[in-house]
């Protein structure tokens, strides 16, 4: 069957190029020639790819396998669902693909997230990303890091013949970061780091931002736009650098800066994995800075114990000269 599919193909693009070829002679429009025939081949390219990932997700052997990771991660098989998921052409295919369901919290309720209880464990494995191509989802995140917004990235990616909205490119966008976000530690940090004999320092503490919140209500008669409130909030930021034994920067290593805008836990939490991902019984000294805040102290002691810092290198708390 597949084979039959994929001559017919080859027929319909030996006619696509044909018609193409005598359009050119005629118009002599090179632009119209070569949108058509990037538009045809990824037409081709769409319909392989629709054939080859049926043909994998249906395969019982595959989906025993897809089974078993989905009972380590407390999901069950429940049925094959017709999805549509986006290729790097922005082509957009009809796949069968296995659905798994969460097991139901036995105790109480459980709270329903963005996307249900349920998922596609074929297209994760495969790096699929909100039912997008692990390709597409970094040439859209790309474009939106790039250009000056999202508008301006949706523009380029239309005149490329990838169609899409600007909310699409937005959650491409915030679906990579989520992702991200869990491993932005270890991240950061890939990759051998000489330690030896060097001082880690780490400056902690906090900031002062106003959060834009729209109004609630309707918007007032004459008002343009709806108008916002700007609360004064404290993110909680800390930086990491390397001293050599000269208290010169080590160059080879880039100062690390991050910041969350939730309490100071979660901070001490992300400050954790950054520090896990070190070899730390390399260093000569961690030396702790910081302000006069309460917060920051007790965090740092409740770090140390967590981690046993104490007892991979010596451990030096400074506050700061002014504050002191």
């Amino acid at each position: 069957m597949q084979s039959i599919l994929l001559q017919t193909m080859m027929v319909v693009v030996k006619s696509g190029v044909e018609e193409l070829s005598v359009e050119l002679g005629k118009t002599l429009n090179f632009a119209a020639y070569e949108r058509g025939l990037s538009e045809l081949m990824n037409e081709v390219s769409a319909q392989i790819v629709a054939l080859e990932l049926n043909k994998l997700f249906e395969d019982a052997e595959n989906l025993e396998k897809l089974k078993a990771l989905g009972a380590a991660k407390g999901m069950k098989y429940k049925e094959y669902r017709k999805i549509n998921i986006r290729l790097w052409t922005g082509k957009i295919i009809n796949v069968l693909s296995a659905y798994f369901l969460k097991e139901k919290s036995k105790r109480g309720r459980k709270k329903r997230g963005p996307n249900g209880r349920g998922g596609y464990l074929g297209l994760d494995v495969l790096g699929f990303i909100g039912r997008g191509s692990p390709n597409i989802v970094s040439e859209v995140v790309e474009l939106a890091v790039l250009c000056p917004s999202f508008e301006v990235a949706h523009g380029v990616l239309s005149r490329r013949g990838i169609k899409m909205d600007v909310s699409t490119v937005r959650r491409y966008c915030r679906q990579l970061a989520e992702q991200g976000m869990r491993w932005r530690g270890a991240v950061s940090l890939s990759g051998g780091k000489n330690l030896e004999g060097h001082t880690l320092v780490v400056g902690i503490d906090g900031g002062r931002l106003r959060e834009r919140i729209t109004k609630r209500g309707r918007r007032k008669k004459g008002q343009k736009r709806q108008g916002y409130n700007g609360e004064w909030h404290e993110p909680k930021l800390f930086t990491i650098y390397l001293l050599d034994a000269q208290g010169e920067i080590v160059k080879e290593f880039p100062p690390l800066h991050d910041a969350t805008m939730q309490d100071h836990t979660a901070m001490f939490a992300l400050l954790e994995r950054y520090l896990s991902a070190l070899s730390l019984s390399d260093l000569s000294r961690i030396v702790l800075c910081g302000d006069g805040a309460p917060w920051i102290w007790s965090g740092v002691e409740a770090l140390c114990v967590k981690m046993g810092l104490e007892k991979l290198c010596p451990v030096y708390q400074v506050l700061d000269y002014t504050h002191a």
